[in-house]
């Protein structure tokens, strides 16, 4: 059951993704943008970060200004940018996650590294799209960091990838704006799914034929969570023969 609940999860996630990403390109679209204090919003994120951090054996490093940091943000955007960078993060680093917040007189920047195999240089811009996922992703829907980038647009900012010698850097960057907080608020956004449902093991899967069934039928699994695939061949393989696939390629190749 538990392993149901985190699928449901992250199917869940994955529509709210879905549904924020076509807000974001909605013309009409507007932030509720009022007082926050950044310091304190990211201290707080970081804290529900907590639980995977330690449970993938990582550091995470805040390096955080000692005084309050008060900027015109959507926090509920704010709250979707900085997770999902960091849902990055801790996805692909070795051992080390920082973030560092850095206040300016005309706004503030976010950084979010790691020590993990980093951005090959000719994936660098394609990152950003919208479904891309490169030859050594990890599990995730493809709109995390694209939403993330819309999001920080929206707020006249920027969200990019940064030089780095080790690992990956974003820099997210927000101007001051003035307050909007009489207007009506935006669709609520949906709250980050931090990585306790993700899968930070390398994918691992492969054909794996079963014992054939007296019935002779073969039914063929193919799911990209090696957790969840087990599962349904757990059941399915009671009463048929199963073939299994991590992958679209692999499945054409069984």
């Amino acid at each position: 059951l538990d392993i149901i609940d985190r699928n449901v999860v992250n199917l869940l996630n994955l529509i709210n993704q879905l549904l924020d990403f076509r807000k974001m390109e909605e013309v009409n679209y507007s932030l509720n943008l009022a007082p926050c204090d950044v310091r304190t919003l990211v201290e707080d994120i970081c804290i529900r970060f907590r639980a995977a951090v330690e449970t993938s054996n990582l550091h995470l490093e805040m390096k955080l200004p000692e005084e309050s940091a008060f900027y015109n943000i959507d926090r509920d955007a704010m709250t979707k940018i900085v997770g999902n960078v960091l849902v990055n993060a801790v996805k692909y680093a070795a051992s080390h996650v920082r973030i560092l917040l850095v206040k300016e007189l005309a706004g503030f920047r976010i950084e979010i590294s790691d020590d993990g195999p980093g951005v090959d240089d000719k994936m660098q811009l394609s990152i950003f799209k919208p479904f891309y996922r490169a030859a050594n992703h990890k599990t995730g829907t493809g709109l995390g960091l694209p939403l993330a980038r819309l999001l920080a647009e929206k707020h006249g900012g920027t969200l990019r990838l940064l030089p780095s010698e080790q690992g990956a850097r974003f820099e997210i960057a927000i101007p001051q704006n003035e307050a909007t907080s009489q207007q009506l608020p935006p669709p609520a956004l949906s709250d980050v799914i931090l990585p306790v449902g993700v899968s930070f093991a390398p994918d691992q899967s492969r054909p794996v034929e079963g014992s054939p069934k007296e019935d002779g039928t073969v039914v063929l699994v193919v799911e990209d969570n090696e957790e969840l695939r087990g599962v349904i061949s757990d059941i399915i393989s009671s009463s048929h023969t199963v073939l299994t696939a991590g992958t679209g390629r692999q499945a054409l190749d069984v």
